[in-house]
């Protein structure tokens, strides 16, 4: 299984930042396909929601819901925000 198109630019894209962007939070809206599903950061497209749920369905041998896919999401960029920030704090200790 391959990342989908967008989800891997976003990947590429990533990997050249030197950090994360803002949080910009909820957003306050459903998906587009699911009016009536859960409400998801903005910066989470739906295909990477999909693609997640795709990844742990295989890994866990049972259905993923979306909400528990934007809370891995979720989850795995706060882990990444604690990381960037040590990364950081190493870097100003260093003379």
């Amino acid at each position: 299984m391959s990342l989908p198109t967008g989800a891997a630019k976003r990947l590429e894209l990533a990997r050249e930042s030197p950090g994360l962007p803002p949080d910009p939070g909820l957003t306050g809206e459903a998906h587009e396909d699911d009016p009536g599903g859960p409400i998801s950061p903005g910066w989470i497209p739906d295909d990477l929601i999909t693609y997640t749920q795709e990844v742990w369905e295989r890994f866990l041998g049972r259905p993923v819901p979306k909400e528990e896919a934007i809370e891995m999401l979720v989850n795995a960029r706060r882990v990444a925000e604690v990381l960037c920030k040590a990364a950081s704090a190493l870097e100003e200790k260093q003379p």
